[in-house]
């Protein structure tokens, strides 16, 4: 099939009408392999780099936002989105679960091993504290252009096993 994979380009196959010669016959063999050509080309496979279309499929399931469990450490997050980013651009936000740790203190997020940024409140200031990223938890995040802003509620540990959710709507 003449569309590239990696890069989504079609480009038409040569065969005895393309390019088109005036007067010239088509052969049903050449016209049907056209037209077989052009079906797979449209109904293509989900993407795999930020050059394709992304399938419908693709979107309502969230996989281009979904970093599944986050690797690294509890305060050193790691992710992988697919298909890979190679920049953090602003306003991308990013889905994922934590690992089986919670976070000790400051934190940090590294999507594809594009680099090392903080990870802080939603209002871009406030380090994180121990416990604010729970073990096990699903967590959106936001760059800002500068860092990443953890875009759940904030969790506030009380005395005990309680865990308490404090909702705060101002900042970002």
């Amino acid at each position: 099939m003449p569309r590239s994979a990696s890069t989504g380009v079609y480009t038409a196959p040569s065969n005895s009408f393309n390019p088109a010669l005036t007067n010239t016959i088509i052969s049903a063999t050449a016209w049907n392999a056209t037209q077989a050509d052009t079906v797979t080309a449209l109904a293509h496979a989900a993407s795999t780099t930020r050059a394709l279309y992304p399938t419908t499929a693709q979107v309502q399931d969230g996989g281009l936002i979904y970093g599944g469990t986050a690797g690294g450490t509890a305060n050193a997050l790691t992710l992988t989105l697919s298909p890979a980013i190679t920049v953090y651009s602003t306003g991308i936000m990013i889905q994922f679960i934590t690992g089986a740790s919670p976070n000790t203190g400051a934190a940090t997020m590294n999507v594809n091993g594009v680099g090392v940024q903080n990870l802080r409140h939603r209002n871009g200031l406030t380090e994180l504290a121990a416990h604010n990223i729970a073990a096990g938890a699903s967590y959106t995040i936001i760059y800002d252009g500068t860092l990443f802003r953890l875009l759940n509620p904030d969790l506030i540990v009380g005395a005990g096993a309680q865990i308490y959710t404090a909702l705060n709507f101002g900042g970002f």
